[in-house]
């Protein structure tokens, strides 16, 4: 399998001027046979004192609790996706992440005190990418978007109830992780999967302009070294504006290219 993988994430400029970083956070892994990325976006208030913290570990359970299964079952997809259908890998994703919330707790704060996991509070959006099929993975209002042949696909459907927004912190979380499931070999060309946090999507006034903008980008990486080389130099400050003259939010962003 090759590929090519592009992320950059900002501070916005609301927690700039309160001095704290990002509370986004993204990571993955990469092996011989699977692509394993996952991006978080902490809740930027400060009543999540720990949010960062959480976002972290977001990303941190994902990828070894999605190895883990990978491995386990060496890569055949039918006990995979059984597994999702129990809800087995959301649970022990949701599970994962509480024990590095408690062992994070329990280095800075007495035993005595409870653990307040809703200061950890965060989102998360994953994926597992391998040559036979793709698991997808969301809870909250990050964005997992696919690109084939020019053509965009958002993976999943805002839904809010309440305009209350899943996070990790809610112990049924597990339950309301989304997930999505592309098996088969894909001979599309020129695929691209962008994970994103809504702080990049909410910059936009349209859905068409952010997908002009992720176009942009796309081209510029792909033209030539030259092209590649000045997006690199200058996207951090692409998104830089973007929060500033908008949201003022935490802006992260992967782009991820299957050739």
């Amino acid at each position: 399998m090759e590929y090519k993988i592009y992320e950059s994430s900002i501070t916005g400029y609301k927690n700039i001027l309160k001095g704290n970083k990002s509370q986004d956070h993204i990571e993955y892994k990469i092996s011989r046979d699977y692509i394993i990325a996952a991006v978080a976006d902490g809740h930027s208030t400060d009543f999540f004192e720990y949010s960062k913290e959480g976002a972290n570990f977001a990303c941190m359970a994902a990828i070894d609790v999605l190895e883990n299964y990978i491995c386990k079952y060496k890569g055949e997809i039918n006990y995979i996706e059984e597994s999702i259908e129990k809800k087995e890998i959301q649970r022990d994703i949701y599970e994962k992440w509480v024990y590095l919330v408690e062992c994070h707790h329990n280095k800075i704060k007495p035993i005595v005190e409870n653990v307040k996991h809703i200061k950890y509070g965060t989102t998360l959006s994953a994926i597992l990418i391998t040559n036979d099929f793709k698991i997808y993975l969301k809870l909250g209002d990050s964005s997992i978007i696919i690109r084939k042949e020019n053509i965009y696909k958002n993976v999943f459907k805002h839904e809010y109830i309440n305009n209350i927004v899943d996070s990790m912190s809610d112990s049924m979380s597990w339950k309301k992780m989304k997930t999505y499931i592309e098996k088969g070999i894909d001979k599309s060309k020129s695929q691209w999967v962008i994970l994103f946090t809504d702080g990049f999507e909410n910059s936009f006034v349209s859905n068409e302009d952010m997908l002009g903008s992720l176009d942009k980008t796309i081209y510029e990486y792909t033209k030539n070294i030259f092209s590649k080389k000045k997006l690199l130099e200058g996207y951090e400050k692409y998104l830089m504006k973007l929060s500033k003259n908008s949201t003022l939010d935490d802006i992260s962003i992967l782009f991820i290219n299957i050739i």
